[in-house]
């Protein structure tokens, strides 16, 4: 039997993006991957000396079992392209 096709993909411009400058912890919970983001941000104070970095999450995402195998298989072939991309190093 023929699978169903895909409904068409609803892109909307409203949809925030984040940055993360890392990726704060993977788990597997309830059957579903747990993915936490994190940024490292400057804590300023009112004196300049005493300020620090700290990290703050910036976002979460829950996939599916089904969902993270296709998260998997897209990262898996960007990553590939992005290796392939890389100039030569001398050596």
């Amino acid at each position: 039997m023929a699978s169903a096709p895909k409904p068409p993909l609803e892109d909307p411009t409203s949809i925030p993006e984040i940055f993360a400058s890392e990726c704060a912890n993977v788990a597997f919970v309830q059957g579903n991957l747990i993915v936490t983001l994190a940024n490292v941000r400057l804590d300023e104070t009112d004196a300049p000396e005493k300020s620090k970095l700290r990290r703050f999450v910036v976002g979460r995402f829950a996939l599916s079992n089904q969902a993270a195998r296709q998260f998997l298989a897209q990262f898996q072939r960007v990553m590939a392209q992005v290796e392939n991309s890389k100039p030569s190093q001398p050596s």
